[in-house]
C-alpha cells in the first residue's frame, strides 16, 4: 500500500481517474461451496452485469471513467473466481480473457449516456 501511494498520480492529473473501489470480504472456505471449474458463461454474465451497473450510474447522471468500468468488471469476475480453489486456473482464465475484457470495457465506457435527473426523481439513492 505504501509503495503504491508513493508513486500514485493525484486524481486531478490522471487521464482516467477511478472513483469506484472494490471492497474484498473474506469468508471461511468451509462456508462456501467451491466451484470445480470456471463457469462457461462467466465472462458474458460479467459483461451483462457490468453494463447494467454502468447504466444505473448513468441514470443518476454519473458518467464513469474507463478505469471505473474496469473496476466494476474485475470485481464481478473476482466474486465468482474466488470460489475456485485452484489459483493456476484462476490466473490462466484471467490471462485468457484480458484482451476481450479490454475491448468490452472500452465499448461499455464509450456507450455511456448519463442523463439529468428530473426534479421529482431527485432524492437520496445509491444509483
Amino acid at each position: 500500500m505504501k509503495s503504491e501511494m508513493s508513486v500514485a498520480i493525484p486524481k486531478q492529473q490522471a487521464k482516467s481517474p477511478i472513483d469506484i473501489d472494490i471492497i474484498v470480504v473474506g469468508r471461511k472456505l468451509a462456508l462456501i461451496d467451491p466451484f470445480l471449474k470456471i463457469p462457461v458463461d462467466l465472462l458474458s454474465e460479467c459483461i451483462e452485469e457490468t453494463g447494467g451497473i454502468v447504466e444505473a450510474f448513468n441514470r443518476s447522471n454519473r458518467e464513469l471513467s474507463r478505469n471505473d468500468v474496469t473496476v466494476i468488471m474485475t470485481a464481478r469476475l473476482i466474486t465468482t473466481l474466488s470460489r475456485i480453489r485452484d489459483l493456476e486456473k484462476i490466473l490462466s482464465y484471467l490471462s485468457s480473457v484480458e484482451g476481450e475484457m479490454g475491448v468490452v470495457v472500452e465499448r461499455i465506457w464509450r456507450q455511456q449516456n448519463p442523463r439529468e435527473i428530473l426534479v421529482e426523481e431527485q432524492q437520496m439513492r445509491l444509483f
